[in-house]
Formats: C-alpha cells, structure tokens, sequence
C-alpha cells in the first residue's frame, strides 16, 4: 500500500473548522485506521511521512483556492 491508497482510507479523518474548513488529519483517526493497520509495520512510519506531504499539499491548494474565492467575492 502505498500513500495515495492511504489517503483515499482515511478521508474521514479530517479535523474540521466551520469558517475555515479542514486544518489536517486527525493523526490519532489516521493510525487507527484499518487502512494504516492493514500496512506492514516495517512500512508504517515511511508510508505516514508520505501521507503527511500529501496532507500537506491539499491543505496548501484548498488554502490556495478558498483564497481566490474570497478575493473574487470582494
């Protein structure tokens, strides 16, 4: 499994803010997951490391367009 596979297990993972939207994953929901159990644990940590850049990634793109909403809104 690989961290794309990851992602796609743990969308309900996401610590919500009404005004703002997702801040991040909740880690604790991520590990617990039967998708980050189902990994190897040998892979567990290497494979967490790359869900957190792509974590990371949409955060800043969902930031990224919730601000030129805002700017198109006035």
């Amino acid at each position: 499994m690989d961290a794309l596979t990851l992602w796609q297990g743990v969308q309900t993972q996401w610590r919500m803010v009404s005004e703002i939207g997702a801040t991040g994953l909740e880690y604790e929901g991520v590990r617990a997951s039967p998708a980050f159990r189902a990994l190897p644990r040998e892979q567990r940590e290497s494979v967490f490391a790359d869900l957190c850049a792509v974590e990371a990634a949409a955060l800043r793109a969902w930031g990224e367009m919730r601000d030129e909403r805002r700017r198109a809104a006035g």
